[in-house]
């Protein structure tokens, strides 16, 4: 898999964070202290930061929720996911950022995902003329049965149930995952533990 997939792991990296990276390689992420599944990482990157005082929790493990100055803020944030196995590698990377802001192939966002990450696969939404803030969908993809690594990068808006007229959000996000690394990943640590046990079993008696 890795020979496969090891160049567009590399290009499809996100602020320095690449598909089937090991846990110990990443550099200023905040990590749970117990790695249980589903194991999250997250790096504040909003610039705000460096003059105020930045927080980010999940405490219902529904998403993390960032706070400048102690007060509710939609900060710049990287979160990683790594596999439950002995290297912790990262399988799934999410980067949220703002502003939220037309997303198509002509625009300046689109323009430059697109210099970094080809050409996409699929338009899911185009900009949306009656979104303030533009909005738009894009994927990119190593096969169309969406197997092996993508790329989902979203800039539509978030719709209050309460007044459904209205289009917010104020970030977009990028989605990079490839969910083979975790069932690969996991098949490797099947043949570790097998060892494991097998070098610490007791001398058979006598027979």
């Amino acid at each position: 898999m890795a020979d496969d997939h090891s160049a567009l792991w590399k290009r499809y990296a996100v602020r320095g964070v690449e598909l089937d990276m090991p846990m110990k390689q990443l550099k200023g992420f905040t990590c749970p202290a117990k790695l249980n599944y589903p194991i999250e990482c997250y790096q504040i990157v909003d610039a705000r930061c460096k003059g105020g005082n930045c927080t980010a929790a999940n405490p219902t493990g529904s998403g993390f929720i960032t706070k400048l100055n102690h007060m509710e803020a939609d900060l710049d944030l990287v979160v990683v996911y790594l596999t439950d196995t002995d290297e912790h590698r990262v399988y799934q990377i999410q980067y949220f950022f703002g502003p939220r802001q037309p997303l198509a192939k002509d625009t300046n966002l689109g323009k430059a995902l697109i210099a970094k990450y080809g050409q996409p696969m699929t338009i899911v939404n185009e900009v949306d003329a009656h979104d303030p803030l533009g909005g738009g969908r894009i994927q990119w993809r190593a096969t169309e049965d969406y197997k092996g690594p993508e790329v989902d990068a979203d800039c539509l808006p978030v719709y209050n149930a309460s007044n459904p007229d209205v289009a917010a959000g104020k970030q977009c996000k990028i989605y990079v995952k490839d969910d083979d690394i975790l069932g690969a990943e996991r098949e490797k640590q099947k043949d570790i533990d097998l060892k494991h046990v097998k070098s610490n079993q007791p001398p058979p008696p006598t027979l």
